[in-house]
Order: C-alpha cells, then structure tokens, then sequence
C-alpha cells in the first residue's frame, strides 16, 4: 500500500505543470522619423511654431562691411566741423576787440578788406587747380558774386542806424545767453554735408538765421554806427561766403591737403589771438574743442570700429505697404 502512494506521488510530481500568463498586448508600431526642420513659415511642420534647432542662425553673415577708416582721412573729414567753431571763435574774438575799443572800426574794415582779398585770390587759385569737372571759381562767377556782395553791403549801410538800436534794451545777460545759445544752435544745425562736397545745395537755413540774430544781438553793444556796419559785414563773411569757399578748397585733388592746411592756419590765427588779446583760458577751452573734434573723435571712432558687428542673412528686407505703393506709381 505504502508503495502505490510512493508511486502515485512521484508519477504526480514528474507530470509537468502548465504555467498560465497574463496576456501581454502587442507593442506599438514605430513612428515614423519627423523631416528635416525647415526656417519657412508657408508649410505646416511637425514641429512647434517656436522651435529653433541649430541652424537657425547658420546662414547669418556678421561684419561683411569691411571698410576701414584710417585716422588721417577722419582727420581731414572733421576739418568743416573745426573751420566753422574756429570761425565763430574768430568773430567772438574781434566783436571783443571792437566792444573794448581795442579795435576801430577802420582797422576792423582794412581786416575785413583783407581777408575778402585773401579768400577771392584763394578761390582763384583752387579753381585753375581743381579736378577735372563744372568750373568752380571762374573770374565771371567771382565778378557775379562782387556785384551781389556790392549790393548786400549798401543793405547793411542803409540798415546798420536800425541795427543799433534794434535790442539795446536788453540786458547784458539775456544778451550773452542768447548769443551762446544761437551760436551753439548755428554749429549744431550747419550744413557740414555742403562745405565737403556731399551735398551740390546750401540747405543750412536755420544755422545762418541763427548766426544772423547772433551777430545783429552783439551789434546793438557797439560804440558807433561805423562799428555796427563793420561787424555785420564780417558775419556775411564768416557765415554766408565762407562756407563756399570751404567747398571749393575740398574740390582740390586729395594730395593737395587745401582743406587742412587752411583750417589748420585759421585755428591757429584764432588762438595765438585769444590768447594775445582776450584770455588764456578761453584760448585753452578753444584748443580743447577744436583738440576733441579734430583727434580726440577720430581716435575714438578709429578704436570702436573692432566693435562694429554688421549683420546680414538670406532674408529679404521688409517694405512696407504704402511704400510699395509709392515706388510702383513713380
């Protein structure tokens, strides 16, 4: 008996045992690989709208302007910015003379009178040696131009009785506040493009106007009538012929260095006088600004060119709508 369970047992036991599993579920097919992202916007991508992947800003072009500017042709450019702060200098510095009767108003006339002389001959000269072009200084536009300044010179003559007493009212300190005021006006908003050649028409209203009232402030402060004709002829001078004369100095061939050799002589005849007859300090602030002007902005401009990133790209560049329109009526 005890045999048969023997028997019984192990025949259970080497009988081999079904195991039951849990039915796993089939996995997933694989998706398919998304496209190469493209930087276009009229086509739908599987993408979000603000993904950037890394050549988003392989095609950018940076610094492809690779002009350079040398310090002495940036020297030569600010020459018009000098000339014209030396100018205003020159005629503070001889309206001072005049107002402390350091100055007659003949001595003043013969100045003016020379200077015309030197300007008229200067003129001459650079149009027989100009580059090749329209004539820029012929005898018969000199004589056009005499015969204009005549005219303007009897104007002044008839006018400088009213211009005498036109503000003497006015206190000495509106009168000086005024004065720096236009004057600094009269620089900021010059014509600069016109004296260099970059422009073919003086366009600088406001600067001469407010040069103009400048001048016709500090005459009313003068001793005499003579004094007043005098000193608004040296501001016809100053601010309505010598601009043209600049002009027709930066027309001369490059090697020639007109421009710079005549401002260069006018900074300093201004400052030998402002230190001579008026004061040291003023002649140090005045060789400070035409310093700052003429090397100092140069300079700096010279050393943050490393600096400059310009950037560029295969894009193209927004118009707007009303421009478009414009550019296809004309």
């Amino acid at each position: 008996m005890a045999e048969c369970r023997c028997a019984s047992s192990y025949a259970t036991s080497a009988t081999p045992r079904r195991t039951q599993f849990a039915e796993v579920p089939a996995a997933p097919a694989a998706a398919p690989p998304k496209p190469p992202w493209r930087k276009i916007l009229w086509e739908e991508q599987p993408y979000p709208d603000n993904y950037v992947d890394h050549t988003f800003l392989a095609s950018v072009l940076t610094t492809t302007d690779t002009t350079r500017y040398d310090l002495l042709t940036l020297v030569k450019a600010s020459t018009v910015v000098t000339q014209q702060l030396s100018t205003v200098a020159f005629f503070s510095m001889l309206f001072y003379l005049c107002y402390y009767e350091h100055l007659s108003a003949g001595a003043l006339l013969c100045v003016e009178l020379l200077l015309l002389l030197l300007g008229s001959a200067l003129a001459l000269g650079a149009a027989q040696h100009a580059a090749p072009g329209p004539p820029l200084g012929t005898a018969q536009a000199l004589r056009s131009g005499m015969g204009q300044l005549l005219i303007l010179v009897g104007w002044l003559l008839a006018l400088s009785p009213i211009l005498a007493t036109l503000t003497r009212t006015f206190s000495d300190d509106t009168i000086c506040a005024l004065t720096i005021s236009l004057f600094v006006c009269h620089l900021v908003s010059h014509d600069y493009a016109y004296a260099s050649r970059y422009s073919s028409r003086l366009q600088g209203t406001l600067s001469l106007n407010a040069a103009i009232f400048a001048c016709v402030l500090l005459a009313a402060r003068l001793p005499s009538t003579t004094h007043v004709f005098a000193l608004m002829s040296l501001a016809v001078m100053c601010f309505m012929l010598l601009p043209a004369l600049s002009r027709v100095l930066h027309a001369l061939p490059a090697t020639q260095h007109a421009a710079l050799r005549a401002t260069a002589a006018l900074v300093l005849l201004t400052s030998a006088m402002l230190f001579s007859f008026v004061s040291k300090l003023i002649g140090f602030v005045y060789l400070a600004a035409v310093a700052t002007t003429s090397l100092l902005c140069p300079m700096l401009l010279v050393h943050m060119q490393q600096y400059r990133t310009d950037v560029q790209g295969p894009w193209d560049v927004a118009v707007r709508a009303f421009l478009r329109a414009q550019s296809t009526e004309t």
